[in-house]
C-alpha cells in the first residue's frame, strides 16, 4: 500500500476526529459524546495544545484519505548542569489505522515517521502506552520494557 506520511494541521481535524472516536469504539469505550461536538472539542484543543501535542497522519497515495494517525506529546524535562541545552522526553499517543488497511505495515511506517521527527528534535526518550496486540509493533520499532519506568494511577 502506497501511503504518505505528513504532520496534520487543523484541516485535518475530522479526520483525526473520526479516527479517534473509532479507536474508542474499538477499545470498547462509548462515545459519550456526540461527533460533531467531539470534532469542535477536538479542534479547539488541537489549536490550544499544538505547542506540545502534534498529529501526523498516514495517507492513502490513491486517494489522499486519511488511513491511520499518531500523536506525539513533549514535554520539556527538568534542566540538569550536566546538558548544555533543553532536555525533552516523549509519548507517542493514539496510534491508529483503519482496519481496511491493517496488515500493510502503515502502523509501523506510521511509528517509525514520528519516531524519526523525535530523535532529529533531540527527544531523550519515547514512551508508549500500548494495547496488547500493538505491543509487536512497538517492539520491532525498536522500544523495549523498562524497569526504570513506573506506573501509578489514582484509585
Amino acid at each position: 500500500m502506497d501511503a504518505i506520511f505528513r504532520e496534520a494541521d487543523g484541516n485535518d481535524i475530522p479526520a483525526l476526529a473520526r479516527m479517534r472516536s473509532a479507536s474508542t469504539s474499538e477499545g470498547g469505550k462509548p462515545l459519550l459524546v456526540e461527533h460533531a461536538e467531539y470534532e469542535r472539542r477536538l479542534g479547539e484543543w488541537f489549536a490550544a495544545n499544538r505547542g506540545t501535542h502534534r498529529a501526523f497522519l498516514a495517507v492513502s497515495g490513491a486517494d489522499g484519505r486519511a488511513i491511520g494517525m499518531a500523536w506525539l506529546a513533549v514535554q520539556e524535562r527538568v534542566p540538569t548542569p550536566g546538558v548544555d541545552g533543553a532536555r525533552t522526553s516523549a509519548d507517542i499517543q493514539s496510534v491508529y489505522v483503519d482496519p481496511a488497511f491493517r496488515g500493510q505495515a502503515i502502523g509501523r511506517r506510521l511509528v517509525e515517521y514520528v519516531l524519526a521527527i523525535a530523535a532529529v528534535e533531540g527527544v531523550e526518550h519515547v514512551t508508549v502506552h500500548s494495547r496488547a496486540r500493538a505491543v509487536p509493533l512497538y517492539k520491532r520499532a525498536g522500544f523495549d520494557h523498562s524497569t526504570d519506568l513506573l506506573w501509578w494511577q489514582p484509585r
